[in-house]
């Protein structure tokens, strides 16, 4: 079935059920052809999930063709994933695979890389999965890319137009579903810097993981702050290596914790809940304060109401794709699950986070 664009809207809308599992194949004016699965569609917008986890999107006016393939919508196995994977990074890197990660990284550097990423995900698995919440299993292997230096990483994000700081040391993106990152000690084996690397492959592979088990979604508006909470949670080692690290003490994120207290104060403390759970404003405003506060708001509903919290991030998951999420909505969904007096549910989370030691 092929149609011109005058009916692509038509045609698009009037496909069955089936038609929504199954893959399409859309010429843009531009010359790009576009094989996937649509996952949203309204008179001006098309959103296309690839077989290789990436999101497509496009203006219902520049596609010029488009056609219904055969056969249900599959997602590339390792071994194709792999083989896309070598012809896009090509001869100076190495793809690897260890379960459910792929990790391209520099030749002759596996071990120092994928193993960390695989068990980082079975960890994530275990400690949610103890805790109640509910997970789906990943749609798609997961892509980890390891670039050698910090000048090869910033010319990546500057060729692919990535609005991020140059400055930052890694990053999961939501739409290619892909963690990037580079090596900050430029290959070397003992070097003070490989912390850095750790801590961003944790908190980097805990928002790939959360947005891949059904913790987030990724064409969803998530508020920032749990999205970051659960990212910064996970660099405490009793929480990412939960098995081994048991203690309440281990599952504090230390630097977190003291930027908490050095920003958040008693009488500040509901403004700053009510401003989180509305908007994600202060992420531009006072970003240190933001991510401090998504660690402790996070932190506490994990450790003290996981159930709540779990409910809450299923009535999250089930707001329509590619919506923005009102603040009234916000407010309304936090206080029908944690109840419609923020202040005395601020006195509770005070008064835990003052126990930690």
């Amino acid at each position: 079935m092929i149609c011109r664009l005058a009916t692509f809207a038509f045609l698009f809308c009037g496909f069955s059920n089936i038609c929504w599992s199954q893959t399409i194949e859309v010429s843009l004016r531009s010359k790009a052809l576009h094989r996937g699965k649509p996952i949203y569609f309204n008179d001006n917008f098309v959103a296309l999930l690839k077989n290789d986890g990436r999101i497509v999107t496009f203006g219902t006016g520049e596609a010029e063709d488009f056609k219904q393939l055969s056969g249900s919508f599959r997602s590339l196995d390792p071994s194709e994933l792999r083989a896309q994977l070598r012809r896009e990074f090509g001869k100076d890197y190495e793809v690897s695979g260890s379960g459910q990660y792929l990790v391209v990284h520099p030749v002759g550097q596996r071990d120092r890389w994928t193993e960390r990423f695989e068990e980082l995900y079975r960890s994530m698995l275990h400690y949610f999965s103890v805790r109640g919440f509910s997970t789906r299993p990943p749609e798609f292997p997961f892509i980890a890319i390891v670039f050698p230096t910090q000048m090869i990483y910033q010319k990546y994000l500057r060729d692919q137009k990535v609005k991020i700081g140059l400055d930052s040391l890694g990053y999961y993106d939501q739409t290619s579903n892909r963690v990037h990152l580079y090596d900050v000690t430029g290959g070397q084996n003992q070097n003070s810097g490989w912390h850095l690397n750790e801590s961003t492959v944790i908190h980097e592979a805990a928002h790939q993981t959360a947005f891949n088990i059904g913790i987030h979604r990724r064409y969803g508006d998530d508020p920032i702050w749990i999205v970051e909470g659960i990212g910064t949670m996970f660099e405490a080692k009793g929480v990412w290596n939960s098995r081994w690290f048991k203690s309440l003490g281990d599952r504090i994120n230390r630097k977190q914790l003291e930027n908490y207290r050095e920003t958040v104060t008693q009488s500040a403390s509901l403004q700053i809940l009510q401003q989180q759970i509305l908007s994600n404003g202060l992420f531009d405003q006072q970003p240190k304060l933001a991510y401090a506060h998504a660690w402790a708001l996070t932190f506490y509903l994990t450790e003290k109401e996981p159930v709540k919290f779990a409910e809450f991030l299923r009535r999250i998951r089930r707001r329509k794709a590619f919506l923005k999420y009102p603040l009234k909505e916000r407010l309304a969904d936090f206080q029908q699950v944690f109840g419609n007096d923020l202040q005395m549910f601020d006195a509770r989370f005070q008064r835990f986070m003052a126990t930690l030691r």
